[in-house]
């Protein structure tokens, strides 16, 4: 039950991260620079694979 919680807060924070990072992008009106999407994926994957 501690594990299945621990999953839903990180699945929580990553929705919530990459609402913001949606929001963030149509306020500036222009996509993000190419070299910071692999790192926010690869931080998310990290802290996932890292978990289970």
């Amino acid at each position: 039950t501690y594990f299945m919680r621990k999953l839903k807060e990180v699945q929580n924070r990553v929705n919530f991260i990459e609402r913001t990072l949606k929001t963030q992008t149509s306020w500036l009106q222009h996509p993000l620079p190419n070299n910071t999407a692999p790192i926010a994926i690869k931080r998310r994957n990290f802290t996932i694979s890292s978990l289970l």
